[in-house]
């Protein structure tokens, strides 16, 4: 269903640990494990890993850190990243699991981590022309999508480039 060719990764993003956003910041210093491992702990939002890619992306890295098991009695799953992120700004989950993109895009959450890029498949967005669409227009688009001016715009949402 694609146009020979055209298929390529557009963009990356990240994994991110946050909390909200409520005042001052104490000036504590923690990995990941230590934030998610305090004995207040509380709820971990996270979208559900059985048919949202974030929580599935959330699931596999806390696996590979060795915390899935212990953490996944605490987990509230969500319908979507968009949710689990507002549990947390709403204060009904200490800590959620979310892409970057989205936590940076919200005032009332804090990053307290990126969890590393090999704890989860890379999370890459995709780019393609409909083989039965791929006229002019399609292909001018497609090829701002990817030219170094729209490469600035991505960046300054927080999206990287492969």
């Amino acid at each position: 269903m694609l146009a020979e060719g055209t298929r390529t990764d557009l963009l990356r993003n990240r994994l991110v640990l946050v909390q909200p956003n409520s005042g001052p910041m104490k000036l504590v210093q923690r990995d990941l494990k230590g934030w998610l491992l305090q004995p207040s702990g509380g709820r971990l939002a996270i979208a559900d890993p059985s048919h949202a890619p974030a929580g599935d992306y959330a699931k596999q890295a806390l696996t590979s850190l060795g915390l899935w098991k212990r953490l996944s009695s605490r987990a509230v799953r969500t319908q979507n990243v968009r949710a689990a992120l507002l549990l947390v700004e709403k204060k009904e989950a200490s800590f959620g699991i979310v892409y970057k993109t989205d936590a940076r895009a919200n005032n009332a959450v804090r990053v307290l981590g990126t969890f590393p890029e090999d704890s989860h498949p890379p999370i890459l967005y995709g780019l393609a022309v409909i083989r039965n669409r791929d006229n002019a227009a399609a292909r001018r688009f497609y090829n701002f999508l990817k030219s170094p001016n729209a490469k600035k715009i991505f960046h300054r949402f927080g999206f990287l480039t492969p």
